[in-house]
């Protein structure tokens, strides 16, 4: 009698080998779950409503102390005040005096949020009429230091996206990041101070920025095909371009600082822009390979609207669109670095932490990501995790598998595919397991082959883990 047991997940999703060739601790399949600092497999958190908004917001970012929703006040939806102290909502200027195409609001959404000097600075997309285009979106940069009829920033460019470093705000803009006066977010025209970095200057390729983040004190400017990183100051005499990393992205809202890092989607897949002591030069970490093709192809989440959050709570980097998202678990000291996929039954609108608790804005309702709940708001989610296909470490020989152990938390069904050329032959039933059976008697599998895959499902509303299970088999001749 021989078994053998399954107790380490520690890699997650890797996609990269066949499933009769891949390592046994590699996952075809982790949907809704994610790997713990065990190397467990864990359901995911489910989610609890915590409020339901008037119409006629937009936005949800975190900052003094509460999230930050946006508004500019019309005719029948009067400036909301959110009940809940969690909540703040934030009037903007009433700048282009447009509705947008439903006739009803005049902001389409918020596109970034830094807070500078205790206060919201905010690039929120306005809804403007061309007269030959028709209905546009036009961001445009508030800050709420002053009256609502006066937040909008009017030196600043109208660009998408804005970075906080040194005592100023940097907003790519075209072939150049224009930056504001030093602790002076309302002045970006001033000589000797305000200004704009010639990134363009330093590009082969594509000139035109994407986005601005910071990297360890610096400032790194993406471009379609590249990025550059740049060290910046108070005083603009001391700004100096620093070197080049010949990868990019085209997402403006998709890269995230994480772990003295910064994650971004790139035209390749998921990268990093990482420090190597001893070169003292930039490379792109291939971090996303496990998933990059499948993420690539749209098995996961729609692209071309993907954003980002890292989550501190969680150790988690989420690339999400629509209902979906890409979850990447991180810890140094546990040496876990996994993918995972979760699926919500709502859209995820905006993500953000307050306090160490993420929330998320779908529609007008917000939920907060809850530890002890295991649905989403009462509606129950299925996990499923798969294995590789694994051979018992006697490639082509036949085993005769005639019972299971596992050790879980909560009930889950095991079943097993046996066939890599037939992915779709399935045992069936599936057992289904409660607990710790190794105290117990060995759950009967009646199967011969040479190689298996493990298939485990959860579907109720209850915390489920699997910590690991074991095959008892023979080996046949």
């Amino acid at each position: 009698m021989s078994k053998i047991t399954f107790n380490e997940w520690g890699l997650g999703l890797d996609l990269r080998k066949g499933a009769s060739t891949a390592d046994a601790n590699r996952l075809r399949v982790l949907k809704n779950a994610y790997i713990t600092s065990g190397k467990t497999i864990r359901k995911r958190n489910g989610v609890r409503k915590v409020a339901t908004l008037q119409p006629g917001t937009v936005g949800m970012f975190a900052g003094g102390g509460v999230l930050n929703t946006f508004q500019i006040p019309v005719p029948g939806y009067p400036l909301v005040t959110h009940p809940n102290p969690l909540l703040k909502n934030n009037q903007l200027q009433d700048v282009l005096g447009v509705f947008g195409p439903d006739g009803l609001f005049k902001l389409s959404g918020v596109l970034a949020m830094e807070m500078f000097n205790g206060i919201p600075y905010v690039v929120a997309q306005h809804w403007d009429n061309h007269i030959v285009l028709g209905p546009q979106k036009i961001p445009l940069h508030h800050y709420l230091d002053a009256a609502p009829s006066a937040t909008h920033v009017t030196d600043a460019p109208h660009s998408t996206g804005v970075a906080k470093a040194a005592s100023k705000l940097f907003s790519p803009l075209g072939d150049v990041v224009k930056f504001s006066a030093t602790n002076a977010p309302r002045d970006w025209t001033t000589a000797d101070d305000a200004g704009f970095l010639p990134v363009g200057l330093q590009q082969s390729g594509n000139k035109d920025c994407v986005a601005v983040g910071n990297y360890q004190n610096r400032l790194v400017v993406f471009f379609p095909d590249s990025s550059q990183l740049w060290q910046v100051d108070p005083d603009p005499a001391n700004h100096q371009f620093l070197t080049a990393v010949d990868i990019g992205t085209r997402l403006a809202y998709a890269h995230q600082n994480m772990n003295s890092d910064v994650f971004f989607m790139s035209p390749g897949g998921v990268r990093t822009i990482t420090r190597q002591s001893n070169t003292e030069s930039l490379i792109d970490s291939d971090v996303g390979s496990p998933i990059d093709l499948q993420l690539l192809q749209g098995q996961f989440i729609y692209l071309p609207d993907a954003k980002a959050q890292y989550l501190r709570s969680t150790g988690q980097y989420w690339l999400y669109a629509e209902h979906k998202a890409v979850v990447f678990t991180f810890s140094r000291s546990s040496k876990i670095s996994a993918w995972s996929f979760y699926e919500f039954p709502f859209t995820l609108d905006y993500i953000d932490e307050l306090d160490a608790v993420p929330y998320i804005r779908s529609g007008n309702e917000i939920y907060r990501i809850d530890i002890d709940a295991w649905t989403d708001d009462g509606v129950p989610y299925e996990v499923v995790a798969e294995t590789a296909y694994s051979d018992f470490k006697a490639p082509g020989v036949d085993k005769q598998v005639y019972g299971l152990d596992a050790s879980f938390t909560g009930i889950g069904e095991i079943s097993q595919r046996f066939d890599p050329r037939s992915p779709s032959l399935i045992t069936s039933p599936p057992v289904s397991i409660t607990g710790d059976t190794q105290p117990g008697d060995l759950y009967p599998v009646e199967l011969v082959t040479t190689n298996l895959a493990t298939v485990i499902r959860n579907y109720d509303d209850q915390e489920f883990e699997v910590h690991q299970f074991t095959y008892h088999y023979e080996l046949l001749r």
